[in-house]
């Protein structure tokens, strides 16, 4: 191999021909370092890249190797002297600085791979389409709330901290600060956390060991969901139905008459309608517990459906939809709405806003009233497709839809009989008991 006598000087005057490659030793007389290497290589436009390497052998070992320090003038002849210099005399006693600062690169590649991000973005795409232990798949409606706990909650405290290093007290910090504004939204964030740390002990390999969200306790105090709409309210509710018209009025008005989950509703269409029987199939894909389910449609049902034809488009299956490719969104906006258009009635009857109250209780309020009809609560539970935790309904696939289709004419016949009951203002009432 040629030698040089390197010096700044030198080193910028050397070259090479079009197309080839030459590696020179260090020959300084002066401040020579053993081992040292320039290569200098031209391409074929003549451009020339100096870059230095050093050769080493490991105490005992007869293996020479060869390691890159960098490219010229990014680093310096001085520079490149002292690197050698170091990597040279680390081999001589027995270390090779070369493979400790490879495996420690790797160290933090795995450790920047192992973040909370990157294990939260696998963790819901896994969790997502993996079945739960009692069966059937997760509703995408459910992975998609978690994910914007995540999102708002759990990523811009811990984004890029690695997933090993979260400690229980951590979590009980980011729980805490949480239930502050939302106690109940707290317990759901919590939540998340011990199943995604969970599923971070089961991964292969393992992300931890220990769970620190095992402990840590909820920090709100909830209370179960009782609230029923009354007849009356059910009067201001359905009105506001019709002020807010398509999608969502007639939207709410089927939720209402049918008692199924709203996701399931904005989802509808026209292909699982069948006018014939008067019936609605959700296939297993779009129901919570992944179970087809019939729902038999009362002649109120029927009608609002007859109703939608009117806004039916072209090659579009979706029933409530806004860009004809994606269901409905936005039930917080609409409730908004609703709530303007019944505090407005209220307020001209002379009555206070109505209590609050949320769309999930219409499922309730049908399902209330339905009990009131006297239909019995296993066949309320067929209608609200509930899971039949009983060892006997894993093998009973008996759809009743005729007990169901019972059920939900009486409460909408029932509904008709409340909603004929026009409200009385306040003023003409208190002008009528004064006559």
């Amino acid at each position: 191999m040629p030698t040089l006598k390197m010096t700044d000087a030198a080193v910028q005057r050397v070259s090479a021909a079009a197309g080839e490659r030459t590696d020179y030793f260090d020959s300084h007389p002066r401040d020579r370092q053993r081992g040292l290497v320039l290569r200098v290589s031209a391409g074929a436009d003549g451009s020339v890249t100096r870059t230095w390497a050093t050769l080493y052998r490991i105490k005992g070992s007869t293996k020479l190797r060869r390691a890159t320090i960098g490219d010229y003038p990014t680093y310096s002849l001085a520079e490149a002297r002292e690197e050698a210099a170091q990597i040279v005399q680390a081999a001589r006693k027995g270390m090779d600085i070369i493979a400790e600062r490879e495996a420690a690169a790797k160290a933090r590649a795995a450790k920047e791979k192992d973040t909370v991000e990157a294990a939260v973005k696998d963790f819901l795409e896994d969790w997502e389409k993996r079945p739960k232990r009692m069966g059937g798949m997760r509703a995408a409606s459910y992975v998609k709330v978690l994910r914007q706990h995540f999102d708002n909650r759990v990523l811009p405290r811990w984004r890029t901290r690695h997933v090993g290093d979260i400690t229980r007290g951590d979590v009980d910090e980011l729980v805490r600060k949480v239930a502050r504004d939302a106690p109940v939204l707290a317990n759901r964030v919590l939540a998340g956390l011990k199943a995604f740390f969970n599923w971070c002990i089961r991964h292969d390999p393992p992300l931890v060991h220990v769970n620190p969200a095992a402990l840590v306790e909820k920090p709100g105090q909830e209370e179960a969901r009782e609230r029923v709409l009354t007849a009356a309210e059910l009067r201001y509710v359905w009105s506001a139905f019709d002020k807010i018209g398509y999608p969502f009025g007639p939207f709410f008005k089927l939720a209402l008459l049918t008692g199924q989950r709203l996701s399931e509703v904005a989802g509808l269409r026209w292909s699982e309608i069948d006018e014939y029987s008067s019936s609605w199939t959700i296939p297993a894909a779009r129901t919570k517990g992944r179970r087809v389910h019939v729902v038999p449609l009362s002649a109120q049902a029927i009608k609002i459906v007859e109703g939608l034809k009117a806004f039916k488009r072209k090659d579009v299956d979706l029933i409530f939809t806004t860009t004809g490719k994606t269901p409905i969104s936005g039930f917080s906006r609409a409730k908004s709405l609703l709530d303007t258009a019944i505090t407005a009635a209220r307020k001209e009857d002379k009555l206070a806003p109505l209590a609050r109250w949320t769309i999930h209780d219409l499922r309730r309020t049908a399902a209330t009233e339905m009990s009131r009809l006297k239909v019995a609560r296993f066949i309320i539970a067929r209608v609200l497709n509930h899971a039949d935790t009983q060892v006997t309904g894993i093998y009973d696939r008996n759809e009743f839809l005729e007990e169901k289709k019972t059920a939900l004419t009486a409460w909408a016949n029932h509904l008709d009989i409340i909603l004929s009951n026009k409200v009385t203002p306040l003023a003409a009432r208190r002008k009528r008991s004064t006559a």
